[in-house]
């Protein structure tokens, strides 16, 4: 979705603003990840030996996911937009304006750490022994 999105933006059809509120959500969830585990993290062991030790597992909320089929939407509209022509500029601006405050919401809705949920050792364990 980066690649179109960017690609979008750089013909115009998606204002910056807009690419950069999502691209700021991601690297946002990427650092509070690093950092919460991080956090988490017994030190004698290694950042991404998840093996032996708990890690962390990233649960989407509501709002997240509202954000996603938003930003779709956004994208199919725009597509279709500079295919056909239609929706104007006029009725996705409002959308564009709508989609950059759910992405910001959707970010800030993780600050808390509620998104995110300690898998101990023992959960992985079980986990391997399903898989094979």
């Amino acid at each position: 979705m980066l690649v179109l999105t960017t690609s979008l933006t750089y013909t115009n059809f998606l204002p910056p603003w807009l690419l950069a509120s999502y691209i700021i959500r991601e690297i946002g969830l990427v650092g509070g990840g690093f950092y919460m585990r991080y956090k988490t993290l017994p030190k004698d062991a290694k950042f991404f030996d998840v093996s032996a030790s708990p890690s962390l597992n990233a649960n989407p909320n509501l709002i997240s996911k509202f954000n996603t089929a938003f930003q779709i939407g956004i994208i199919a509209q725009t597509l279709c937009q500079m295919i056909t022509g239609f929706p104007s500029h006029d009725i996705l601006f409002p959308q564009f304006i709508a989609s950059a405050i759910i992405t910001i919401a959707s970010g800030a809705s993780y600050l808390d750490g509620s998104g995110l949920k300690r898998i101990v050792k023992t959960q992985i364990l079980k986990r391997r022994k399903k898989s094979e």
